[in-house]
């Protein structure tokens, strides 16, 4: 049976919402072991069905060694989109950057970025009803 909730790190969280929807709250750094915890739970869900992760990364970092560990382990199959949520510029700058690096492993999942949980929400009911398979990372 699949989980629904996990603590990882010092205050990051994520929770599985039936039946497609991965968050992740991630607060404060995010180190090379909290990225290999992070890459183990997509693939645990991933294993079950293709998931929408929807991150709130508003009040965290991430160490560039992680980053690169997230690029090189996850895998496209995995995911029906990713969501960022109320992202600042920094946050929003570093999400870019990984979206540019797994778009270069020829990632094809879509990624957006929007101001709130209801946001991608609405995103995510688009995409379920086929009429938005685009990437908008405006």
């Amino acid at each position: 049976m699949l989980r629904t909730e996990w603590k990882f790190g010092a205050a990051h969280r994520a929770s599985f919402e039936h039946p497609d929807i991965l968050h992740f709250k991630f607060s404060g750094p995010t180190s090379l072991e909290e990225a290999k915890r992070t890459v183990e739970i997509c693939k645990e869900v991933g294993a079950v069905r293709p998931f929408f992760l929807v991150i709130d990364a508003a009040d965290s970092t991430i160490e560039a060694s992680s980053r690169s560990y997230i690029v090189q382990n996850l895998k496209p199959e995995w995911f029906r989109g990713i969501i960022y949520t109320g992202l600042g510029f920094v946050q929003r700058a570093m999400a870019k950057a990984l979206a540019v690096a797994l778009y270069f492993t020829k990632w094809n999942v879509g990624i957006d970025f929007v101001a709130t949980e209801q946001d991608a929400r609405a995103i995510i009911q688009r995409k379920r009803g086929g009429t938005d398979n685009g990437t908008k990372a405006a």
